[in-house]
This record gives structure tokens, sequence and C-alpha cells, in this order.
């Protein structure tokens, strides 16, 4: 279990890291680099939510490459099943769904890979859910163009059974804050 804990700070570490990594100096060295660096987008299931709304920062490495980190806010709720009787309301859980990405494509498709987890409020029998990602991304260089992303995770150690878990999702976008 102490194994697990580290890996969790160094994936903190990491973030922190591409997070304040000089985007400046990137930039500088590679004027042909125009995609949008920030993003507001609205997940619909995946990262162990129902619904979140997340920040993303974009870091470029070259022209095809870019690592992309997010965090953000969600909701969820108990998975239920009633075979006989009633059921009494599910428990709802805000979920905090984190993630950093590399990703990799000409022009505007481009693949997507990385890790990402998920904090759960209340009372789970698992608070925090750790997970491999891939994905699809149609994203517009145009930061006034929509941006939308299809992506697959399975948690480490296979899926909370006490929420509503959906192994895919879906993200779009319109809002840009550069």
């Amino acid at each position: 279990m102490k194994a697990t804990h580290q890996t969790y700070r160094h994936l903190l570490v990491l973030c922190i890291f591409l997070f304040v990594y000089d985007i400046k100096y990137v930039l500088a060295q590679n004027p042909e680099i125009i995609r949008p660096l920030n993003k507001v987008h609205f997940n619909l299931l995946g990262n162990a939510s129902l619904v979140s709304l997340e920040y993303e920062r974009s870091i470029p490495v070259n022209r095809n490459l870019f690592i992309a980190g997010g965090l953000g806010i969600g909701y969820n709720l108990e998975f239920q099943i009633c075979l006989s009787g009633h059921c009494g309301p599910p428990d709802n859980y805000l979920t905090i769904p984190h993630y950093i990405t590399s990703n990799y494509g000409d022009g505007r498709h481009l693949l997507e890979v990385g890790l990402g987890g998920t904090y759960i409020s209340g009372n789970p029998s698992r608070k925090y859910l750790f997970y491999p990602m891939v994905g699809y991304r149609l994203q517009f260089k145009n930061p006034r163009k929509a941006y939308f992303r299809v992506f697959a995770q399975v948690p480490f150690g296979g899926w909370e059974d006490e929420i509503i878990f959906s192994p895919v999702g879906v993200s779009f976008s319109k809002l840009i804050l550069d």
C-alpha cells in the first residue's frame, strides 16, 4: 500500500512540473505551434463521473506532439440493483478527476495515451481510482472551433461496483481560455 502512495506522489510531482514548465520557451522554439493552450471542457461519463467539468492545460513539445494535464470536478451516483422491494435513494458522490496524457497527431486528428485518477468523496469502499487512458481527439488548431474527445479507461485493480462507472467517456468544448 505504501508503494501505491509513492506512485501517486510521483504522479503529483510530475503534474506540478508539467504545469510549471516554461511554455514561452517551447513556443519561442516552435513558432508553428498554434494549438489552444487552455481549455475548459464538459465530460459525459468517463473519469468515474457521470458528468464533470474540467480545465486542461496543453504543453506543446513539437508540431505533432503535446502533453495535456487536466483537473476537474464531477458528480456520480451509487450503483444500485433492486431485485425485490424498495431501494433507498442512491448516495451522491463528488468526484475530482485528473489526468496527464500525451497527444500525437498531424492536423486535427490526435491519438491520446496517458494516466488518470479520480478521487471520490463520500463513503465508497475505494476513495481513489487510478487508471490508464487511451483516446481519440478531434481538435482544431483554431481556438474558436469546437473540440471533441472520446476516451476509454479501466482502473488498475478493476472498477468500483459501488458507483456508476463507464469505461468510455466523451468530452466536448467550445470555451477556450487563450
